[in-house]
């Protein structure tokens, strides 16, 4: 499931990003 694992990666990008931003 290369899908969900990239989506997983891309989760914690995106929070990762909204807790700089915080």
């Amino acid at each position: 499931m290369i899908a969900v694992s990239a989506f997983s990666v891309d989760a914690d990008v995106f929070l990762a990003g909204l807790n700089a931003l915080d």
